[in-house]
């Protein structure tokens, strides 16, 4: 992933990120981490990133902090059990915990309350599930979690609005004067508002008079909360009740859901509108949001703490239109840079998504007053100046 430049204020800190995801692992999680650490680095401090071990190669050696690859006893999707961690934390100025962080964040928490070190944690969602797994989460949100908010010395979350609707809610007066406000980012260098990119036309066969509609976000079993039945329904419903321009829904990403996504697709009559792109790689994903000629983020569940891919939207000036949850609402000025829809609500959504198919300018301004925004609020070195401040000044 490319680096940004950053003034060094230097300071002889010496800090440590504990997260269960980070490249080449996608999703806003790993790419936060790593803006994190690169941001850090970028501002004196010597940045050791502890992760998990990962099969895919990586490009560790060239990023402008030390990444530790993790070995762990035990591992269930992203949680990964290292109890070496602990050990190994001793010498350091600090701990920021990208949680959840399931197998890392207890080691650290122990590190922390043994050593003595200053412990943060950035929370960025909750954890939600059904089942077992659901009970496994209630347990530790229930017995670990009040513990780790206890130790912190200060707890960030992206936005107000997710924090009051979170499971951060039940702990306000463990987090009085403790829970503060540093939102995610975006890299207005790699995002930005372009065309043209008549190869991705040609590889997807697309053309080039298509309405484009985007989605980016992982296919797995593990962000189930992306919503992608309640786009497809969305375009069901589009397709039944209006006429419409000639029009492409782009889904980006990839995993083990995709197979049934593409099934339910074919069920509801929209297949020939969707193409399912996969993975696309670090290099070409700005190029594919070039492209698009609006954004849809359809989250069903508040898993989704903010949306990464939104603010990545709005900075190559394109509309957007989000569920209305608490992280991804706070992206957006409704009916200014785009839409906020009922979560779940297909046929709202269908009715936005028509609206911008069928008016250019309205397109053209959304997307602009999006990209200002980006550009005034949400760019990564702003968000850098703000972590690193807030980390030497509360150690």
């Amino acid at each position: 992933m490319a680096g940004l430049s950053a003034p060094v204020y230097g300071g002889n800190m010496k800090i440590a990120i504990i997260t269960t995801t980070f490249p080449p692992i996608v999703g806003g999680m790993a790419v936060a981490s790593y803006y994190h650490a690169t941001l850090l680095a970028q501002h004196g401090v010597e940045v050791h990133v502890f992760t998990q071990t990962i099969d895919q190669k990586s490009e560790d050696a060239n990023y402008p902090f030390t990444v530790h690859r993790l070995t762990p006893r035990v591992r269930f999707g992203y949680s990964a059990y290292a109890p070496q961690l602990k050990k190994i934390l001793k010498e350091y100025s600090a701990l920021l915990i990208e949680y959840p962080a399931y197998g890392l964040a207890e080691p650290a928490y122990q590190a922390a309350q043994s050593y003595n070190i200053p412990l943060f944690v950035y929370y960025h969602m909750d954890t939600i599930a059904d089942g077992i797994k659901g009970a496994v989460f209630f347990l530790y949100r229930k017995i670990m979690f009040p513990r780790i908010l206890k130790q912190a010395r200060g707890v960030l979350v992206a936005s107000d609005a997710y924090a009051r609707h979170s499971y951060l809610s039940n702990h306000k007066t463990l987090l009085a004067n403790r829970l503060s406000v540093i939102p995610l980012g975006v890299d207005t260098r790699r995002f930005y508002p372009g065309g043209g990119n008549s190869d991705i036309l040609q590889l997807l066969d697309i053309k080039r008079s298509d309405t484009l509609i985007g989605f980016v976000g992982a296919l797995d079993s593990q962000h189930y909360f992306k919503g992608i039945p309640v786009l497809l329904r969305a375009l069901a419903c589009l397709i039944r009740k209006y006429p419409l321009p000639s029009f492409q829904c782009i889904i980006v990403g990839d995993g083990n859901m995709r197979s049934e996504y593409e099934k339910l697709s074919r069920d509801l009559g929209v297949s020939q509108y969707v193409i399912f792109a996969g993975k696309v790689s670090h290099t070409d994903l700005p190029r594919y949001f070039q492209l698009f000629d609006m954004f849809i983020l359809p989250s069903t569940d508040q898993s989704e703490a903010f949306g990464l891919v939104v603010l990545e939207a709005m900075a190559s000036a394109k509309p957007v239109i989000v569920s209305d949850l608490p992280g991804p609402r706070s992206l957006v000025d409704h009916e200014s840079d785009g839409f906020i829809f009922s979560s779940g609500d297909d046929q709202a959504l269908a009715s936005y998504v028509y609206e911008l198919l069928n008016d250019t300018h309205k397109r053209s301004s959304m997307g602009a007053r999006g990209r200002e925004k980006v550009a005034r609020t949400y760019q990564w070195p702003i968000i850098g100046a703000q972590l690193y401040e807030y980390i030497r000044t509360h150690i």
